[in-house]
């Protein structure tokens, strides 16, 4: 009930906001509703319960817009806030994941850090994460050159996830990017944030999870922490703020739902356990505590826009003279009140108060038993327009046809050719990746059986038909970067005489072929796409001491 009562509240001082005593009553009755929430234990709600009020306390009624804003948000809140109870009485089920979206959007108001995810998650970190075996460790002088290599990878792959172009070949980047973080700083203190980043970068990637804005946190702040690891400034012990990352990413692998044996051993590490839930299950939740779907909006707006209609057809007879005052009137009323019951339902707050004004102006005019003048149907008229242009924006979609209109525009015997053209860059584009796969396969097994040769000595000629790819798709700088390696495998690799640094010249040059192999394929789709990804290759043939001529 008080619940309820807090949101007829909440309603009527959004109706009146003049009668500050209605917000003090919402207020009060949300307290209510917190301390009743800290006593049942439901630790979520609660949270969201305090950071309204907290946001219904602070709000300046002299900034108009910045009040609509945060009254919408409130308003949005108090509808989902009982519903998340509801579903907790349904299913006897805490998720209180579910409710950090609403609220870090009202921490985000109050100018709060966010929560993330796995802010209900409790990891035990008594416990140290060690390295299985010795940890390889690179000369000092070449450690930062190292890193920032490794950061640029990361970063190329960070770029591409945040923008949703690549994803899983980002993924790809970035996960590649951790583990050499923690084979690097193997003995370090922040050991367990690269080897865990690297795991939870792995679930998204295999696993499919979704890049929530939690998610994108994280991955932003290994950035971050890179940064920190190129100046040298490495930490002798983990802070607060770096339980929270661990804490995140052990977050994802418990989620992940994935029982092998490594993320088991991890979680028992941390006395986790796998969550009996998935990613899944909680974006479908979370999508039912907000409330309608998209479709449901969808139908919602045309039934808003029918209402819509009936209302201006009433005021255009009103205009011309052609009203019955009583009939009229009361519909109009009554279709007045309907559409902003709908309003503040899907959150349109600043819609719903400026229609609720003018309701009060038409029940006056029937108490009157006389129409207003022609400048208040007038401004009825544009509080009608501003509303309709509100519920456009909530029900559009809209979606782009400039490709379809493109392929239209083409005579068949160009789109024949086209297709035949890309049919065949896909095929030898197929040959060139096949061809990097034999390349790392022999680098590994040359790595594993004490630098034997035999197991490379066909890389060359490999690599040599992948040139001649690049230089029959005219991508000049993908056969300069083949090329680089081609000389560092004919006069490094392949001397008699084993460098003493050859475990890090390895893992350097995969650097580089793996940057040639996302290249590869980032320009399936795309023959001449954004080719930043050669950068890592290039670099990593600069400091095997082969720099790439353009």
């Amino acid at each position: 009930m008080t619940m309820d009562q807090a949101a007829t509240e909440l309603e009527q001082y959004i109706a009146d906001r003049e009668d500050s005593g209605k917000l003090q009553a919402f207020v009060r009755s949300m307290n209510q509703v917190g301390g009743t929430l800290t006593l049942v234990q439901v630790d979520a709600a609660k949270d969201l319960a305090k950071t309204i009020v907290k946001l219904a306390e602070s709000l300046d009624i002299s900034d108009v817009a910045k009040t609509d804003e945060q009254l919408g948000l409130i308003t949005q809140c108090i509808f989902v806030l009982p519903r998340y109870l509801e579903y907790l009485l349904q299913t006897q089920k805490a998720l209180p994941v579910l409710l950090i979206p609403q609220i870090n959007e009202v921490r985000k108001s109050l100018k709060l850090a966010p929560f993330y995810d796995s802010h209900f998650f409790e990891p035990n970190f008594e416990r140290p994460l060690l390295r299985e075996g010795s940890a390889k460790h690179p000369q000092a002088d070449d450690l930062a050159a190292l890193i920032k290599r490794i950061r640029h990878m990361y970063q190329l792959g960070l770029l591409g996830v945040l923008q949703k172009k690549q994803v899983k070949p980002s993924l790809g980047m970035m996960l590649r990017s951790m583990e050499r973080m923690s084979i690097i700083q193997g003995g370090a203190k922040l050991y367990p944030l690269w080897y865990l980043a690297a795991r939870a970068v792995e679930k998204i990637a295999s696993e499919g999870l979704e890049i929530t804005h939690s998610r994108k946190r994280v991955l932003s702040a290994l950035d971050r922490e890179l940064k920190q690891a190129i100046k040298g400034s490495v930490a002798e012990s983990l802070t607060p703020a770096h339980k929270d990352l661990l804490g995140e990413l052990l977050y994802i692998l418990a989620l992940s739902g994935s029982e092998d044996a490594k993320t088991n051993a991890l979680l028992k590490h941390f006395d986790l356990a796998a969550l009996p839930y998935s990613d899944a299950e909680i974006r479908k939740e979370r999508e039912a505590l907000k409330g309608p779907s998209a479709d449901t909006l969808q139908s919602m707006a045309a039934v808003l826009h029918d209402e819509l209609k009936l209302a201006k057809e009433i005021l255009e007879r009103a205009s011309e003279g052609g009203i019955s005052q009583s009939e009229d009137l009361n519909r109009l009323i009554d279709t007045l009140q309907k559409v902003a019951e709908i309003l503040a339902i899907v959150g349109l707050v600043a819609p719903g108060a400026a229609l609720k004004k003018e309701i009060t102006n038409v029940v006056l005019w029937h108490k009157q038993g006389q129409l207003g003048s022609d400048d208040e149907l007038l401004h009825i008229a544009d509080v009608l327009l501003y509303v309709e242009s509100a519920v456009s924006s909530m029900g559009n979609h809209n979606l782009s046809d400039d490709r379809l209109a493109k392929a239209n525009n083409l005579e068949r015997k160009d789109v024949m050719a086209q297709s035949q053209l890309a049919e065949a860059e896909i095929i030898v584009i197929g040959e060139a990746e096949s061809g990097l796969s034999l390349v790392k396969r022999a680098l590994s097994s040359f790595a594993e059986s004490g630098y034997d040769r035999a197991h490379i000595n066909n890389v060359s000629v490999t690599l040599n038909a992948i040139r001649g790819v690049m230089a029959m798709l005219a991508l000049p700088r993908g056969e300069a970067v083949v090329s680089g390696c081609i000389d560092f495998v004919e006069t490094t690799l392949l001397e008699p005489d084993a460098s003493p640094a050859m475990d890090q010249l390895l893992e350097t040059f995969a650097d580089a072929v793996i940057s040639l192999e996302y290249y590869l394929d980032g320009i399936k789709g795309e023959l001449h796409r954004d080719d930043k990804v050669l950068e890592i290759a290039e670099e990593s043939l600069t400091a095997l001491g082969f720099p790439v001529v353009g």
